[in-house]
């Protein structure tokens, strides 16, 4: 015990020649270094002012060891990467090297997950880098809204695995390497009992508290009274809540333009509610076009106009490439006038089949993205048609959304929306709707475990149905060579 305790076991003298007097005891607590003083002799000395500069990184023998200037490395390529990670994965990435001290829970999920699996492929030996994946994917599983009870086996399987792997690599039985077997690790047995006892792990997290805690202490100005502050603070939010049970949400939003709060947050009811009397018949907005059959809402048309060369180059390709999956030997030579008009729109939202809001997201054209928006929420993973090559057999491909639009086209083609033809509309007898996607696609190579883009991708139309999710790119080495990554972890190749 002397020799592991990192501080004083005895105040006084006397009791510390209990422990240094003995030979024995000299031995377990070690030779005393001989640029360190006794306790006796240690004389009271003013406290320094400048505090001592905190080590981040160390370099050691190890093998799983990475080198401080590789930690800078990685924290120069997450900086660079924060404008293609979309919104929707989590906060913009900060320079891990300057900041991983301030990091909150929600970053170092987000460095486990979605980072470290792409900067450590070539930093680890194969053996701890392939245990420290297994980890962050159990880790993913663990934390699903919906498991059952084959899913948490394999958790509790995999938990154990690493668990079984991190005692034989870092503890080793030896009192030496003590300081490693943390509590947190030993959690890692007790998640399995979790699950089957509690439930999913999102029922009780506290993610949510956590951030609505970290919001309530930033708005409160009052040292002397800060909890009723805070407390005024949550009344406040609570009446705009309110405020959307009577107020349109088109109304609400123009009535926001005209400023309805005061220096302190405070609502003005009379400007919000003078702004909606004064809209007494406002106008209807434009619907979103939905599918009833598909979970995705096209929404903000942007206009009507007709297709360029190029795009209708490619949707003629992708019409022909249906009609011959369908056998439809008629529509194989399929043509579009010049003046072929399609409705282009903004965005679309995609829910997920089992409504799990985790796996919801929305994709906006990069056509159309806001000036003002630094981040790309346009790339796309989707299935592949049975026509298009595929020489890595690849059950995905991979691309950037140019722009949505709507157009008529045969019924008999697969994809349709099944709405009824608009004449007024271009719609006709024998004509149904189609939701499409103008992409460009995202070339990948496998670069190890992970999934790297390469140059080149053409251009193509794809059916919004056969979007699968968002993806984001992380930017690695002096090269920017680009990975993908999903929401919640980076791609590895057998998920490709």
């Amino acid at each position: 015990m002397v020799r592991h305790y990192r501080g004083t076991f005895f105040k006084s003298g006397a009791e510390s020649s209990l422990v240094s007097d003995t030979g024995e005891h000299q031995e377990a607590a070690g030779e005393k270094r001989k640029d360190h003083p006794t306790t006796d002799s240690v004389q009271p000395t003013k406290r320094s002012k400048t505090t001592a500069k905190v080590v981040k990184f160390r370099q050691s023998d190890d093998p799983w060891n990475v080198k401080p200037s590789e930690w800078k490395q990685i924290g120069q390529d997450q900086l660079s990467s924060a404008s293609t990670l979309p919104s929707s994965f989590g906060r913009a990435p900060r320079d891990f090297a300057a900041h991983c001290h301030e990091f909150s829970g929600e970053e170092w999920k987000q460095q486990a997950t979605l980072f470290l699996p792409i900067y450590l492929q070539d930093k680890l030996p194969r053996e701890h880098y392939d245990q420290f994946c297994q980890l962050t994917q159990a880790m993913n599983d663990a934390t699903e809204n919906i498991l059952t009870e084959e899913e948490i086996e394999q958790v509790e399987d995999a938990f154990c695995r690493f668990l079984q792997y991190y005692e034989n690599t870092f503890n080793s039985m030896k009192w030496a390497k003590l300081p490693a077997c943390l509590p947190v690790f030993h959690q890692l047995a007790h998640v399995a009992d979790a699950l089957r006892w509690i439930g999913p792990m999102p029922i009780y997290s506290q993610w949510g508290m956590e951030r609505m805690c970290g919001i309530l202490t930033s708005t409160a100005k009052s040292r002397v009274d800060a909890n009723r502050n805070m407390e005024l603070t949550l009344q406040m939010t609570e009446q705009k809540h309110m405020l959307g049970f009577v107020l349109h949400p088109d109304d609400w939003a123009a009535a926001f333009g005209d400023g309805v709060e005061d220096a302190d947050g405070n609502i003005l009811l009379s400007r919000v509610f003078g702004h909606r009397m004064s809209l007494s018949r406002p106008p209807l907005p434009r619907l979103p076009l939905t599918s009833p059959m598909d979970h995705y809402v096209l929404d903000k048309m942007v206009h009507h106009r007709s297709l360029d060369k190029v795009e209708r180059q490619r949707l003629k390709a992708y019409v022909q490439g249906l009609a011959n999956n369908a056998h439809l030997i008629h529509l194989q030579s399929f043509s579009l006038p010049a003046d072929f008009a399609v409705c282009i729109w903004k965005w679309c939202h995609f829910r997920d089949d089992e409504d799990n809001g985790k796996l919801d997201f929305k994709i906006t054209s990069a056509a159309h993205r806001s000036r003002n928006n630094t981040r790309n929420s346009s790339m796309i993973a989707y299935e592949r048609e049975l026509h298009s090559s595929n020489p890595d057999n690849l059950d995905l491909a991979y691309g950037e959304v140019q722009f949505f639009f709507s157009c008529w086209l045969p019924a008999e083609l697969p994809h349709a929306a099944l709405e009824q033809p608009d004449p007024e509309d271009g719609g006709g007898p024998g004509m149904t709707m189609h939701h499409l996607a103008y992409v460009q696609d995202i070339p990948v190579v496998d670069d190890g475990s992970i999934v790297r883009r390469r140059s080149g991708g053409g251009f193509k139309v794809i059916a919004v149905k056969d979007i699968g999710c968002q993806i984001g790119l992380m930017q690695k080495g002096p090269d920017k060579r680009q990975y993908l990554v999903r929401k919640y972890s980076a791609l590895m190749w057998r998920d490709a």
